[in-house]
């Protein structure tokens, strides 16, 4: 192994060197990112400190009930044997639960349930629902603090980390789908996606056609199949480096978080900007901050969620191919698993049809490195006709969840829809 890992260690410095000689445009975003992280550094240590949020130690369910709401945690286990668990905020106390529509929020990648909660409460989206007479259900991906348990493995098993995003579309959503269908007597649910979890949402009713009469609607926050037209400077290093290579092969449960949030909450406290500018080199920079860097310590503490490493090696894979495919495992593997030596694309178009009769809304920021307009042309193409898209200006990847303007910007419209069928 450990010949091995320099070997990989160099050939990584010889690809950076090679693409920063040869690729000015990347040179000149790498510059600008660190030019912006510099002045962050200075501000961040020369600026008055925020204080820290109201509710900065309570978990996810004191946050919920302390605000008024009922609050419960829901076991689902899936046909492959992974444990999920779900939030659920039915109604405010002292009101009845019954009849309502369930909706369903799934989070991104890296996040975990509790991102629909930590914002602020006049400006969670996932509280107004519940206010607007909804039955909230916010689930959690394998893998996550809250969705780590196995019929058979631990944290601790290589095998359990043996997923990505297409075991979480494939088991996940029908485990959540058919869980809160039976538990609240509905027959339909709403669901509402960020990021990855729209990619879940896209990939399961593409390879099973079935599920789509279940959903009522789809709401989706940067939607996100095709990442091959992305401008973010740090995907473009992180392939550039074949960082996930390296992870995949030496550290495959590197990326599994919340053991950091002790040490990432303070770091945030005292550096929010710094932080918060790294993340954008990601996600992409907004003109102005939209996002409350004080609640930036609270959603550290309690909304670091994790993945697998092959999670992200499958982003990776298609940020270099182009496609929106299955995993690929290398040619001889994917003969034995697919017959056929490169992996198979996921039958998005398949998707006009088989969602027609779902009322669907795209939201996408102007400024989201991750959902490229070429790659979301690409998406809107394989949905029905009647989608619908609104363009929000000067939101990135995160700013949906996260800003202080949210209800103006993003919510106002999301109601409009949901009112509108």
């Amino acid at each position: 192994m450990q010949a091995g890992f320099v070997s990989s260690i160099i050939g990584v410095l010889t690809n950076f060197i090679i693409y920063w000689t040869f690729h000015p445009d990347y040179r000149t975003k790498i510059y600008n990112s660190i030019n912006i992280l510099g002045q962050s550094i200075v501000e961040d240590v020369f600026s008055s400190k925020f204080p820290y949020p109201v509710g900065y130690n309570m978990t996810i369910r004191e946050q919920i009930e302390s605000r008024g709401y009922v609050y419960e945690e829901h076991k689902i286990q899936t046909e492959d044997g992974y444990i999920l668990t779900a939030f659920r905020v039915p109604c405010k106390k002292g009101e009845n639960a019954d009849s309502k529509t369930p909706i369903q929020m799934q989070h991104g990648l890296f996040d975990d349930g509790g991102s629909w909660f930590f914002n602020n409460e006049t400006l969670d989206l996932s509280l107004q629902l519940v206010d607007q007479g909804y039955d909230v259900w916010s689930t959690n991906s394998r893998g996550t603090v809250y969705s780590n348990e196995h019929v058979n493995l631990t944290v601790n098993d290589k095998a359990y980390w043996d997923f990505s995003y297409h075991e979480m579309g494939k088991y996940d959503l029908p485990a959540n789908l058919n869980y809160i269908l039976n538990t609240t007597n509905q027959s339909q649910v709403v669901y509402f996606g960020h990021s990855q979890g729209t990619t879940q949402f896209f990939l399961g009713n593409s390879l099973t056609k079935d599920l789509s009469q279940y959903y009522k609607a789809f709401i989706g926050f940067a939607p996100v199949a095709h990442v091959s037209n992305s401008p973010s400077p740090l995907v473009k290093t992180l392939d550039l480096l074949e960082i996930p290579d390296l992870l995949l092969e030496y550290f495959w449960d590197l990326l599994y978080l919340p053991s950091i949030a002790p040490v990432a909450a303070p770091f945030l406290h005292f550096f929010p900007r710094t932080v918060w500018n790294f993340i954008q080199t990601l996600v992409g920079f907004d003109k102005v901050y939209h996002i409350n860097l004080g609640t930036l310590p609270m959603m550290a503490r309690n909304d670091v969620g994790g993945t697998s490493t092959k999670d992200l090696m499958h982003w990776i894979q298609n940020f270099r191919s182009g496609n929106f495919a299955q995993y690929d495992y290398g040619a001889d593997q994917n003969m034995q698993i697919y017959g056929q030596k490169t992996p198979p694309n996921y039958d998005l178009a398949s998707l006009k049809t088989t969602l027609a009769h779902v009322q669907i809304l795209l939201v996408a920021g102007s400024d989201d490195a991750l959902v490229a307009s070429g790659d979301l042309k690409i998406l809107q193409a394989a949905l029905p006709d009647n989608t619908k898209t609104v363009a929000v200006d000067d939101y990135n990847h995160l700013d949906y969840m996260w800003s202080a303007d949210v209800n103006s910007k993003v919510n106002s419209q999301v109601f409009q829809f949901l009112n509108s069928f």
